[in-house]
């Protein structure tokens, strides 16, 4: 993350290695998304970088990749993030496509 009053590096998050962050980033209130080309997709800390959930997409039957960017909407006041998993040959290790909404938790929760 770039700290834009400053210009420089906020925080670095490490991936898995020989995988490569392959998606788009999203931001939802103080959480940040993004995936891993191995199926992983992550929510960090959007101050710090730390990692608070991760989601394992192989775990899914059909699910590919973490290689979309997040899309967030809002039902009756619960907040989602929705986020499409696919592969392809060459640029997945995992062949497939899933969309997978998550719920995210309440303040209070």
């Amino acid at each position: 993350a770039v700290d834009t009053l400053t210009g420089k590096v906020a925080w670095k998050v490490p991936v898995t290695p020989g995988f490569a962050p392959d998606s788009g980033m999203g931001v939802a209130g103080d959480l940040v998304f993004f995936g891993e080309s191995n199926g992983l997709f992550h929510a960090a800390d959007a101050r710090t970088g730390a990692i608070l959930w991760t989601f394992d997409a192989s775990k899914v039957p059909n699910a590919g990749g973490a290689t979309a960017s997040p899309a967030f909407y809002v039902v009756n006041g619960k907040e989602y993030v929705v986020y499409g998993f696919g592969g392809e040959p060459g640029n997945s290790p995992v062949l497939g496509d899933a969309v997978i909404a998550f719920a995210l938790p309440d303040h209070d929760e």
